[in-house]
């Protein structure tokens, strides 16, 4: 069974010269879904520290009462709980990656975790910022398993060279995590993730279901993930999309908010086929998604002025 090293490297093998950031997301998070690990020891398992009394050592009984009475320390049980986000930069450092990413996320000490999620199917992805804050990238850890994967670092400064995006969608099955497409599956998980302006500190996203997710979000950068029930009009195709009359649809994400930090909608957007009725026009002075993009950048290192590393 190939290793998590070994998924991902398939992953990269024919790469066109710059595909935009939300695809190798998106590539990185189904690879990620298709192939699973044995189970293995749990890599943000809560940690336990047993404590033990107090206790004397006794000392020879053919010396009488000449007892050694000396008495071990009471050890008191630790019972602070491990920082989740330390633990998802101990367990990344640790990682194979692309493009030297963990060689640039650790510069100027350990990343930050800027956001991180426990998908349906268990595994963790996180957003990181290197210490220096001159870079990021985002860290895989596959569930029940310690290992992880480190995607290709990006610098942080835009780049005015590459189109900025409005947003982006996966979406599949989720009746069975190890299986792709399972026959006449009911429920599916879409998911919309990305590193926005730093003005936007909320999101919220409305999927095709009716339902919302709301989110906030860490200086831009945010996860969003919803599980729910496939709507009566939806169907599957043979490679586990949905459809609807037999066509593919623009409406799994049909409505984005953004907000500031002082809770004021600052753009929105709404799918073309919204299910969900009309939507009002934009309100005055309310702007697009565009106006606070999913910022893109180059990779880090010279890669980034040349192709995408095959």
């Amino acid at each position: 069974m190939p290793d998590l090293h070994d998924r991902f490297d398939t992953l990269f093998d024919d790469e066109p010269q710059h595909r935009p950031l939300d695809v190798h997301l998106t590539n990185g998070h189904r690879a990620l879904r298709r192939r699973r690990l044995s189970t293995g020891a749990a890599a943000l398992a809560v940690m336990t520290v047993i404590g033990g009394g107090a206790y004397a050592v006794q000392g020879d009984p053919d010396k009488g009462n000449d007892r050694d009475t000396t008495t071990v320390a009471s050890q008191t049980p630790d019972t602070t709980p491990p920082d989740p986000n330390q633990q998802i930069v101990e367990t990344c450092h640790e990682a194979d990656g692309r493009n030297g990413g963990t060689k640039y996320l650790w510069r100027g000490g350990a990343p930050e975790v800027m956001a991180s999620i426990v998908t349906y199917d268990g595994n963790t992805r996180a957003y990181l910022r290197s210490g220096n804050q001159k870079f990021w990238g985002e860290c895989y850890i596959d569930r029940g398993s310690s290992e992880a994967f480190v995607m290709p670092a990006y610098r942080i400064a835009p780049d005015p060279q590459i189109s900025n995006l409005g947003y982006g969608y996966g979406v599949g099955q989720a009746c069975d995590p190890d299986r792709d497409v399972v026959p006449g599956c009911g429920k599916f998980v879409a998911t919309h993730e990305g590193r926005r302006d730093p003005a936007v500190a909320r999101v919220e996203v409305r999927f095709f279901d009716g339902k919302w997710e709301k989110v906030d979000a860490n200086e831009g950068y945010y996860y969003v993930e919803h599980v729910g029930t496939l709507p009566d009009d939806i169907t599957w195709a043979k490679d586990g999309m949905p459809l609807r009359n037999g066509q593919n649809i623009d409406d799994v994400i049909n409505r984005i908010k953004l907000f500031d930090a002082d809770g004021t909608l600052i753009a929105y957007w709404d799918a073309s086929q919204n299910r969900n009725g009309i939507n009002a026009p934009n309100d005055a002075g309310v702007g697009e998604l565009e106006d606070y993009p999913m910022i893109q950048s180059k990779l880090a290192g010279p890669d980034g002025d040349r192709n995408f590393p095959g």
